[in-house]
């Protein structure tokens, strides 16, 4: 077998278990980098220096995101390969990784926050917002809310369904991305009742343009589902259109949510269960910089009473 036979099989293998999404990222990765240099080398014949040199290069060319990502499909695989007993070792282990650091999140100051939240008065997407900073979802989660998910009698919005860009297959509907992903998040009633008049005018518009019911809570001027994209260009022409309020992506908006939860002192345990994480370690890692934040608020208010 060769490499390339090797790493398609384990992709084929995991589908079923991964998110449309990241199969599609995964294939990417091997078309564009590893089976240009490495494809078609015997597995068997496969040298630690080979894998290295394939790393180095991306890490040269400044993408070492994708370096890290060709490095974990390419020990998974080999592992897999080692164990079905295709080959009797994997290289790849004996291989460090190599070292990305992602960038640090960035999210709203509380004054941000505030002029973006005046400002939703004339904005017809002002739904989909309130939903992401008050629930944190991904985008991909908001473009694929269905009315179906939206329990208004138990106050509980249920996340089971989102909207993905998938190459040449168009935007489809597919489970969220993990199994943690699939949660039930409580409804303020603020957005209860903004969900309420949602929905009775959403159906009278249905109604005018004599069309069906739409599923989906977010729905384009056209009248159907989201391509995420396209919330993701609404929200940065809002952000634009208000000024004094840094640009961010439509993902901020969970990340500010976050952020102004962990100020309020929200455990790090409750924040992963309404973010959907899959590892505590993650939500501890991303918004380590707003706990630093707060530990020096109640610092200082500590030092204001007792120095």
């Amino acid at each position: 077998m060769n490499v390339h036979d090797i790493v398609s099989d384990w992709i084929t293998l995991r589908a079923g278990a991964l998110a449309p999404r990241t199969v599609e990222s995964y294939r990417a990765t091997v078309r564009l980098h590893i089976t240009p240099l490495l494809g078609h080398r015997k597995a068997a014949r496969l040298k630690p220096a080979h894998v290295s040199r394939l790393l180095s290069g991306l890490c040269e060319r400044g993408i070492s995101r994708t370096a890290e990502l060709v490095y974990i499909i390419l020990r998974a695989a080999f592992r897999e390969a080692v164990r079905a007993g295709s080959i009797p070792a994997s290289p790849v282990d004996r291989v460090p990784p190599p070292r990305h650091f992602a960038a640090d999140a960035r999210w709203w100051s509380e004054g941000e926050l505030k002029l973006f939240l005046a400002s939703l008065q004339d904005d017809q997407f002002s739904l989909a917002w309130r939903l992401a900073l008050c629930c944190g979802l991904r985008r991909g989660e908001l473009a694929g809310l269905r009315w179906c998910d939206v329990d208004l009698a138990n106050r509980v919005l249920r996340i089971r369904n989102q909207r993905q860009r998938i190459g040449g297959r168009g935007v489809i509907d597919c489970p969220p991305k993990s199994k943690s992903a699939l949660r039930d998040i409580p409804l303020p009633d603020p957005l209860i009742s903004a969900l309420d008049r949602h929905f009775v005018l959403q159906s009278a518009e249905n109604s005018l343009r004599g069309a069906p019911e739409c599923p989906y809570v977010l729905i384009s001027p056209s009248g159907a589902g989201f391509d995420p994209r396209g919330l993701h260009r609404a929200f940065k022409s809002a952000c634009a259109s208000v000024s004094g309020v840094r640009s961010l992506s439509l993902h901020g908006l969970r990340h500010t949510m976050a952020a102004v939860s962990v100020s309020a002192g929200v455990s790090t345990r409750v924040l992963q269960s309404l973010l959907g994480h899959s590892s505590i370690t993650t939500t501890a890692a991303v918004y380590a910089h707003v706990v630093t934040d707060a530990q020096r608020a109640a610092i200082d208010l500590v030092a204001a009473s007792v120095l």
